[in-house]
């Protein structure tokens, strides 16, 4: 990939092979200096919690003081991996190029706008661990809550995974298009992903419910961002989801 650079104290170990790791916690960003910072010190607050070898991996298409604050934090932080893109092509292209360079058994993704969302971190390295493959966050399930969310956002959502669920006779799952997962690296790299965009969480759970592999949810709720600008463009997106979904029904097996 073009004008990728990457910014890591731990990238020589990993590369000599000399390190094993149990979990990386991916997370893209794209002009988040408002909350970068808590969310990562709050993601490492969470992998010191589980007291397991991890990583985390920043993949930042960002234009403003993000990248500086990522620099800042990667000279102190011995387990942050940041790799900066010149040219921004999509949160999902950012997933991707994060699960390859991703040196752990198990994967976790995470947004760089929201720093509540690192209390999953726990439920689903615990799901990955029982030997799930895959594991969603769900906005869906009994109890779970939105808060400050658009309706029209929620209401499409709604309709975009009841469809996938019907297609796919899985009616036990109810978030296929969160990006909120957690995943075996072994097992999500051989699903061959494409997704540039949004649409990458709803292909991540298509495809592993074609292969075959163990996939579970765990509750989450829905909050509205608390500072930036949200980057889904809910026209384009729908287009996006509509493609990807025609392309693995009738083509991934």
């Amino acid at each position: 990939m073009n004008g990728i650079r990457g910014h890591s104290n731990l990238d020589s170990k990993l590369e000599s092979g000399r390190m094993q790791l149990e979990l990386s916690v991916i997370i893209p960003t794209r002009n988040e200096s408002e909350s970068i910072v808590q969310v990562i010190r709050s993601t490492l607050g969470k992998l010191l919690a589980i007291a397991r070898s991890s990583e985390i991996i920043v993949v930042d298409d960002s234009t403003d003081r993000t990248t500086c604050n990522l620099n800042e934090l990667a000279q102190t932080i011995k387990n942050l991996r940041v790799f900066h893109r010149t040219y921004a092509t999509g949160v999902g292209s950012a997933i991707r190029l994060g699960l390859e360079k991703a040196q752990g058994r198990y994967a976790i993704i995470l947004m760089g706008d929201m720093p509540e969302d690192v209390k999953y971190i726990l439920p689903m390295f615990q799901k990955l661990e029982d030997g799930y493959q895959v594991v969603s966050a769900s906005r869906f399930l009994p109890g779970c809550k939105f808060v400050g969310y658009p309706i029209i956002k929620r209401v499409a959502n709604l309709l975009c995974n009841l469809v996938m669920k019907i297609a796919f006779s899985r009616s036990d799952l109810r978030d296929f298009t969160t990006l909120l997962k957690g995943c075996d690296l072994e097992a999500i790299r051989e699903l061959g992903l494409e997704a540039n965009e949004f649409d990458l969480g709803a292909e991540i759970a298509m495809k592993a419910i074609r292969r075959g592999l163990r996939t579970a949810e765990i509750p989450a709720d829905q909050f509205k961002r608390q500072a930036g600008f949200s980057k889904l463009s809910l026209s384009r997106q729908a287009t996006l989801y509509a493609k990807r979904f025609v392309a693995v029904w009738l083509f991934f097996r």
